[in-house]
């Protein structure tokens, strides 16, 4: 595997790429010869929508947690040195980007199922 400031190699690349590629390949080799079943072809549409959301949230989900979630420092005054000073953090929701969040879902859902 390579380091953060290396980058990923050749390989490294070539591995990743081998095996959709090569999916892709079998899947159209097969539909090529026979027209699949339209149960066949529902669930792989259904398939491939998990493996697409699935996508976006791995993507999405870190960008959005660094967003709602805002951190608290709180010290406590215990003595005037600062070896005895102690701080806790507190983590709360933004409720500003809470609900940007949600009308923003909201808005995509009503767009998605409005084309039809």
């Amino acid at each position: 595997m390579a380091t953060e400031d290396e980058g990923a190699g050749v390989v490294e690349i070539l591995a990743t790429t081998a095996v959709p590629a090569f999916a892709m390949a079998l899947g159209s080799a097969a539909v090529s010869m026979t027209q699949p079943s339209e149960a066949l072809q529902a669930r792989l549409q259904r398939f491939s929508a998990g493996l697409l959301v699935g996508a976006v949230v791995t993507e999405i989900f870190p960008i959005l947690r660094m967003h709602l979630l805002i951190t608290i420092s709180e010290s406590a005054e215990g003595h005037d040195d600062d070896a005895n000073r102690r701080s806790s953090h507190t983590t709360a929701v933004s409720w500003p980007n809470m609900l940007a969040a949600v009308l923003g879902f909201g808005a995509a859902l009503l767009l998605m199922y409005s084309v039809k």
